[in-house]
């Protein structure tokens, strides 16, 4: 029964993280040391897109990241934005970020990074394709008013392996869950507790308690001890 309990919990957090709305972060951009890698890319050939007759081709963004290597600040930012215009494909400008090579610029990041063994996670981040050959398109998702940011959101993939609304797991259980956000003035942050709370306010067996951590280690350890000592049913 346990088990089941805690599957049930971890599903839930993991389904309300993976809709989250993304929130953009304008800070200065630092760029590209490294030798990039190419990326494969599907071209369809002119066909429909409904036919499986396509072709696996390399996309080299050697030269695009050569140009963007002396960019830095807002001419990086303004570069990133023209990528469309380059001639690429949404998939493509997410590949390019994806492949982005590490930059020298920050040698505490560069430090971390190696440290860390980021590198590992990167290459063998598992990845496939999405269920029931789900599809998203740009205008998707589910319109709300956060909660903590009191700002209008949509949450993107609100209707990707979505949970019908009503009580999860056992309906007669109820279950608690904390969550612990760094900090409630970063806007990709609040953004999750605003997710997190709608989706639990979509379950009436949920009680969810959202924290604000306010950049503080200390703050955020009390959070989690305070979780425990509770006995909540997850974190």
């Amino acid at each position: 029964m346990k088990k089941s309990i805690y599957a049930v919990i971890i599903i839930f957090i993991c389904y309300f993280v993976a809709r989250f709305t993304v929130a953009y972060n304008n800070k200065d951009i630092e760029v590209i040391e490294q030798t990039p890698t190419q990326v494969e890319v599907v071209k369809s050939n002119n066909q429909p897109t409904n036919t499986t007759s396509q072709i696996l081709e390399k996309r080299d963004f050697t030269a695009l990241y050569e140009e963007l290597k002396p960019l830095s600040g807002q001419e990086a930012l303004s570069y990133f934005e023209s990528l469309s215009s380059k001639g690429l494909t949404d998939t493509e400008i997410l590949d390019f970020f994806i492949n982005i090579p590490l930059s020298n610029a920050n040698p505490e990041i560069v430090q971390l990074y190696v440290a860390e063994e980021f590198e590992t996670f990167m290459s063998t981040y598992p990845s496939g394709s999405p269920y029931n050959n789900y599809q998203w398109t740009k205008g998707n998702g589910t319109p709300f008013k956060g909660d903590f940011s009191d700002l209008d959101l949509k949450l993107p993939f609100s209707d990707y392996v979505a949970i019908e609304n009503g009580p999860v797991g056992n309906p007669n259980q109820t279950y608690r869950i904390g969550v612990a956000i760094h900090g409630f003035d970063q806007p990709w942050c609040v953004s999750l507790a605003d997710a997190a709370q709608w989706e639990a306010d979509r379950h009436p067996n949920i009680e969810i308690d959202v924290r604000d951590g306010q950049w503080d280690n200390d703050q955020m350890a009390d959070i989690i001890d305070s979780f425990i000592l509770q006995k909540v049913h997850g974190i």
